[in-house]
């Protein structure tokens, strides 16, 4: 019964969802359509800026997203989402920006024992 009144709300509001923001960023709602799969290996080790910009491109891909629709959902250019992508300088509220547009968020535990390239051969 509320999955119909709930179909009647959406019909209501035409072919186009309303755009919800939190501040700038906009949430992920999904009504009707495809959610983005969930990622391949949930937990991931960044230990470079290298490996987090590597981790943010999978990521993206994985959701469907080119860097232009990634950067439409951050507010920001193109060029930003390379540069991220890419471990060029980055301010670190950026670099969240494009996490939080990507479902992902950032955890802060103490470090694992062993080298990056320890980490590296685990995936």
């Amino acid at each position: 019964m509320a999955h119909q009144r709930n179909a009647g709300r959406i019909a209501a509001l035409g072919a186009q969802a309303p755009k919800l923001t939190l501040g700038e960023i906009s949430p992920n709602i999904f009504l009707g359509g495809k959610a983005p799969k969930p990622m391949a290996n949930p937990q991931k080790i960044a230990r470079t800026p290298a490996q987090l910009g590597n981790y943010i491109r999978e990521r993206r891909r994985e959701v469907g997203l080119t860097q232009e629709g990634l950067a439409a959902k951050m507010g920001v250019r193109q060029r930003t989402v390379s540069d991220i992508e890419t471990s060029a300088a980055t301010r670190l509220e950026t670099v969240l920006r494009a996490l939080a547009a990507l479902d992902l968020e950032l955890l802060i535990r103490p470090r694992t024992k062993g080298s990056p390239q320890d980490i590296e051969r685990l995936f």
